[in-house]
């Protein structure tokens, strides 16, 4: 069996020692809120979020030196892609607190614990750009085909970066989640970007856009998709598709 490593910010923890072990499972926890009522028991009501988890690993280092020590702390802060080589095709994203002990604790163990903020959902990325057809339906109406497009059965949803083309007032109905997307004055093309939620310009500004759930919501399922457009759109590209799992 090889070494165990995690990669964070594009480097391997086996760059830098040994990692003393892999995490268990990580299974985020639902958020809850707790009513109680006068006359009566508590009543436990549970939301639709999710609780991002600490994740504390341990690190054995090769070099325990003060500059190493300096390159650890510069590599192992802010947020980004964790990725475990138990599941390496797979990613989190996290925030590194970049906290650890002191210097004489190091020397006498020759570790470090390095603690990471988790947020839920684990990813993967498809990157392969890919043309959605455009087909009219009995009734006029126009939709994407997506008999092309890899969206894993075992993953929960997956979150579509689309570059939609065509001028003026551009229009997309998800009728999974009946969410509708709305951009105006568009020149060529826009982009609806689900992961950052957000939608740019063809000139990459954050463009004003009418919507009616939140664009993060605009999601695509591994089982059902029924994308309507205008018919001011002219063509629609997959830029990706990002799976994500529990």
């Amino acid at each position: 069996m090889g070494m165990s490593w995690f990669e964070w910010k594009g480097k391997r923890s086996s760059e830098f020692g040994i990692l003393e072990a892999l995490p268990l499972i990580i299974r985020p926890e639902r958020t809850t809120s707790i009513v109680e009522l006068p006359n009566g028991g508590p009543i436990v009501f549970e939301t639709d979020g999710w609780k991002a988890s600490k994740v504390t690993l341990n690190l054995g280092l090769n070099d325990i030196s003060n500059s190493n020590l300096d390159d650890l702390a510069a590599w192992l802060r802010g947020e980004d892609r964790l990725i475990f080589s138990n599941d390496p095709d797979r990613y989190y994203r996290a925030v590194c607190n970049g906290s650890y002990v002191g210097q004489n604790i190091i020397n006498r163990l020759g570790k470090i614990p390095i603690s990471f903020d988790v947020l839920p959902f684990k990813y993967r990325d498809y990157t392969e750009t890919i043309e959605l057809p455009i087909y009219e339906d009995a009734g006029g109406n126009y939709h994407l085909d997506f008999s092309e497009v890899e969206i894993p059965e075992t993953c929960m949803d997956t979150m579509p970066v689309f570059k939609i083309y065509g001028n003026g007032e551009l229009g997309i109905f998800n009728f999974a989640h009946y969410t509708s997307i709305k951009a105006y004055d568009v020149t060529d093309y826009f982009i609806l970007d689900v992961p950052r939620g957000a939608m740019y310009d063809n000139s990459g500004n954050i463009i004003m856009n009418e919507t009616s759930k939140d664009v993060s919501k605009f999601v695509c399922l591994p089982d059902f998709n029924n994308f309507r457009v205008d018919n001011t759109v002219t063509k629609v590209e997959l830029l990706q598709n990002t799976a994500r799992w529990l």
